[in-house]
């Protein structure tokens, strides 16, 4: 057994019938980028994960951040932690910003 399972739920630069964004799960608890995790995951799957560390900001590691929040909401005791770079929470802060706007 390995002493930290990483499970491959994607690594492509986009979504196709064959393959999903990018993101790696490290022990059922640690999300290495966002590209695929709800997409890839059960919803009980989702709910264990309690941080998200996002290497940049590029729609392929990003994608289902929004997801991952809202879809296990009220099933976590703790709330998700994301960890990135200034620049990266700049650019999805940005980024959420002018999807606000054109609602």
């Amino acid at each position: 057994e390995k002493p930290y399972p990483l499970t491959i739920l994607g690594s492509y630069g986009g979504t196709t019938d064959r393959c999903l964004p990018t993101s790696f799960l490290l022990n059922e608890t640690l999300l290495l980028d966002a590209g695929s995790a709800a997409a890839a995951l059960s919803l009980d799957a989702q709910s264990a994960i309690g941080d998200v560390l996002l290497s940049h900001a590029h729609i392929d590691h990003v994608a289902d951040l929004c997801s991952l929040l809202d879809n296990p909401f009220g099933q976590r005791a703790e709330p998700l932690r994301v960890w990135c770079l200034d620049e990266t929470a700049e650019a999805l802060e940005e980024y959420l910003q002018r999807l606000e706007e054109a609602q």
